[in-house]
């Protein structure tokens, strides 16, 4: 085991033993997956065996301040037949500080006025939408690096861990994933499917909207 183990890393062997027990794992569950009653919350992933749901957090360090966080949800998912909430400790974290070189206010919004030259004059909805997320997320992992020295650049990771801190609403979140999802398709070169000068405007009104309320509230 090397020092410099990424948090995903980490997930991936606690998924692993979980996966050698019996369990089907889902990572980056969306909020249909997890019960109405824990509204809010998402887990690192959910590992399912017959009728047994287990709600799984890994965390480098058991005294990290995001443990009082799950309390209030262990607390919820007790009343809850068939599911039960594992907080999986990985061992001791070596923290350092991580200022991750990231696009300016200025780039920024460079991009999202190249995004809008692309979609309207070659119609590349999928280029422009990836235009779009590269502003959006260096926003997000600027201030998750800042809160919670955390690099994160795993587009679901970042979303969830972005709407834990407040800077998404709801269903902001849910557009988001969506997303992320053509991000990740375009960004490994496979196609989208059908994406509309329809569906490229609402992305970028929500990515903007984000990106102006973020600014207002530092």
């Amino acid at each position: 085991m090397t020092a410099n183990i990424t948090e995903q890393s980490e997930i991936d062997k606690a998924a692993q033993r979980y996966t050698a027990e019996g369990y089907d794992i889902q990572f980056d569950p969306s909020n249909d997956m997890v019960p109405g009653e824990l509204a809010g919350y998402l887990p690192n992933f959910i590992a399912t065996r017959g009728e047994q749901h287990v709600l799984v957090e890994v965390r480098s360090d058991i005294s990290s301040p995001e443990r009082v966080s799950l309390v209030s949800v262990a607390e919820r998912v007790r009343q809850l037949p068939g599911w039960r909430l594992d907080l999986v400790v990985s061992g001791p974290s070596r923290k350092k500080e991580y200022k991750p070189n990231l696009l300016s206010q200025h780039d920024q919004e460079r991009r999202i006025a190249a995004a809008d030259t692309v979609a309207t004059q070659s119609q590349d909805y999928s280029g422009a939408l990836l235009l779009l997320w590269t502003a959006l997320e260096s926003t997000l992992r600027r201030i998750v690096a800042e809160k919670h020295e955390k690099n994160i650049s795993e587009p679901f990771r970042l979303l969830k861990e972005s709407y834990s801190l407040g800077l998404l609403t709801k269903k902001q979140l849910a557009d988001l994933q969506r997303l992320a999802e053509m991000r990740n398709l375009v960004a490994h070169g496979e196609s989208p499917g059908s994406i509309t000068a329809r569906n490229y405007q609402h992305a970028r009104d929500v990515v903007t909207t984000v990106l102006s309320r973020i600014r207002e509230d530092e």
